[in-house]
């Protein structure tokens, strides 16, 4: 097949043994330097091979880092809280939620930070239904009181 040719190939096509017959089945990782089977990468739709730059090893790394980093960022610019304040509070709290004692992991999507949204204070580190028992109460300390009664009677 010519250089045009492969550029045009259908999905069939690239997926074929023939297809590769004069196709390099190797490349290398902009990231670890290493040459390595294309099998090692990732599918990546819309390019022309069909296989992203980075290998399978190299971009979930990459990946792990830059969702800590996110994770980092984002308590800074939405709470105003240092990893160090953010670590300080998991601790104090014995690595549970608040409310329910639920244990809870560090840095992931369902530990949450609870914050008084009128005036952004931070309460402390919910899980998940925690928080959204919360805020479906909108932090209506009357309608939780009612709600308590209710489930009292």
């Amino acid at each position: 097949m010519s250089k045009k040719n492969n550029e045009k190939a259908t999905a069939k096509q690239r997926y074929s043994s023939t297809y590769y017959k004069n196709t390099k089945l190797t490349k290398i990782c902009p990231l670890c330097k290493e040459d390595k089977a294309l099998t090692q990468y990732p599918i990546a739709r819309g390019r022309t091979h069909d296989r992203a730059s980075q290998c399978k090893k190299c971009r979930n790394e990459k990946y792990r880092l830059s969702t800590e980093q996110h994770r980092i960022t984002h308590l800074r610019h939405r709470y105003g809280l240092e990893i160090e304040e953010y670590e300080s509070l998991y601790n104090k709290q014995n690595k549970s939620c608040a409310i329910c004692s639920f244990p809870l992991t560090s840095f992931t999507k369902s530990t949450h930070v609870d914050h008084d949204h009128k005036t952004g204070k931070i309460r402390g580190l919910l899980c998940s239904n925690c928080n959204q028992g919360l805020g479906q109460f909108k932090d209506n300390i009357n309608t939780l009181e009612k709600a308590i009664k209710y489930l009292k009677s």
